[in-house]
Parts: structure tokens; C-alpha cells; sequence
């Protein structure tokens, strides 16, 4: 699954416009959320690095698994 940089800054600041201007919040929660999630998954898959690596990668999963928390 490969999309656009674009897209992703679109859903970054459209999403967090929305979220301080209060315009759809709960929409724009759940987008980002599902936007986190995906990143974590694919951009930080701790269970696939090396050992050396593990540690700050795994931090860095969590801290997004924590932020979609937040937004839920």
C-alpha cells in the first residue's frame, strides 16, 4: 500500500485544522487516528529490525499507539 506524500500532509493538516477549529471532530479523529495506526504499523515495525534497533523503533510504535489512543 503505497500512497502519495501529498496525501499524507493533507490528512496531517487538514485533520489537525480541523481538530483546533473544532469543525468535525470526531471525524477528523477517527481519520487521524486510522492515519496513526497505519503509520505505526508500516513505519515503524520494531518486530522486524535488528536487535540494536528494536529499542527505539519500538518506542517510537508505541508513541503513536499512545497518540491514536489520545484521539479516540
Amino acid at each position: 500500500m503505497w500512497t502519495h506524500p501529498l496525501a499524507a500532509l493533507v490528512v496531517e493538516i487538514v485533520g489537525s485544522a480541523a481538530l483546533i477549529l473544532g469543525l468535525g471532530t470526531r471525524c477528523a479523529a477517527a481519520v487521524l487516528t486510522l492515519f496513526t495506526l497505519a503509520a505505526s504499523v508500516f513505519f515503524h515495525p520494531f518486530w522486524s529490525v535488528p536487535a540494536d534497533q528494536a529499542y527505539v523503533t519500538q518506542l517510537l510504535f508505541f508513541k503513536n499507539i499512545a497518540v491514536a489512543g489520545g484521539l479516540l
